[in-house]
């Protein structure tokens, strides 16, 4: 017999911060989850920590919907986290926390805006922030959630100055002239 699924609209963040927990290797196959709740007395920052294979401290956030201040809000907490890394390793002194990479950050909420997606992307030449959205289930004997990773990159018709590495350079001599057609060949 088939089990039908349909979306749990009602929830709280502590239902979908616990299913995260129990499949969090959905985000990162090498992650691994090290504690929950992270921040300062009365107000946490950090739904969920943990490291990466690197040992990178991997910070993320669990938002119930989206808002535009999402974005002011994770770099904030980001800094946060960069800021109080010593204190943050001698929580967890046992995982050997790399304390020269500044930590990962995952975000994880039903959607989000074109523009946030967009603003993302500008952000991961200095800090790497990994976007999922989740759809919250229920069949006749159980909840689960669905996590899908976010496509961030910005689609440019022109190369960016971090893809410049893939571009292969020449020498022209200087008062040669170049057509169109040549580059453009040169390029494909």
């Amino acid at each position: 017999m088939a089990s039908i699924l349909k979306r749990v609209e009602t929830f709280s963040k502590e239902e979908i911060k616990n299913l995260i927990a129990e499949n969090y290797k959905v985000l990162d196959k090498d992650l691994e989850l090290i504690g929950g709740s992270l921040g300062t007395r009365g107000e946490n920052l950090w739904d969920l920590i943990g490291i990466d294979k690197d040992k990178r401290l991997v910070l993320i956030d669990v938002e119930l919907r989206y808002t535009d201040k999402i974005l002011y809000q994770i770099l904030n907490r980001l800094d946060w986290a960069w800021e109080h890394i010593n204190s943050i390793i001698k929580i967890h002194p046992s995982y050997e926390i790399n304390v020269d990479q500044i930590p990962r950050a995952i975000v994880v909420a039903p959607s989000y805006s074109p523009f946030f997606k967009k603003s993302i992307s500008y952000l991961t030449y200095r800090v790497r922030i990994t976007l999922f959205t989740y759809t919250y289930l229920e069949s006749d004997s159980e909840r689960g959630i669905f996590l899908e990773p976010v496509e961030t990159r910005v689609k440019y018709e022109h190369i960016l100055k971090g893809d410049s590495k893939d571009v292969r350079s020449i020498e022209v001599p200087h008062g040669t002239k170049v057509t169109t057609a040549e580059i453009m060949e040169f390029l494909h």
